[in-house]
């Protein structure tokens, strides 16, 4: 077994890795996604110039990780009913490429509300 050690990047601690991926393949994964993501997807990947839609996703995953940044706004949507999802996936859909203060206050707005229709009276 190839000895492990830790990955050097944005912060992330206690991360192990073998040495060496070159010699690896892709893995395949089953990877669910809501039809809105999946056409948000399909228009970025083509856009931003990647080969396919897995290597916008693989793409997205590497500077994720290369960042390591909290996912505050996105994590807690996704923990929604599909519901608040779906109202939000609309509204990017209907406005791409806002200003990032605009999604935060857009994704708790649309998570507020649906909290206050889903109290029982």
């Amino acid at each position: 077994m190839p000895a492990k050690k830790s990955l050097p990047s944005a912060g992330v601690t206690g991360t192990t890795a073998p040495e060496d991926y070159s010699h690896r393949k892709a893995k395949k994964t089953g990877v669910s996604l809501h039809q809105a993501v999946a056409a948000m997807a399909d228009r970025k990947w083509r856009e931003q110039g990647y080969k396919s839609r897995s290597a916008y996703l693989s793409g997205l995953v590497v500077f994720d990780y290369y960042c390591g940044q909290k996912h505050q706004l996105t994590a807690e949507l996704m923990n929604q009913d599909l519901e608040t999802q779906e109202a939000v996936f609309a509204e990017v859909l209907a406005h791409p490429g806002k200003e990032t203060s605009w999604f935060k206050h857009r994704i708790e707005e649309i998570i507020a509300e649906n909290k206050t229709a889903q109290i029982p009276p």
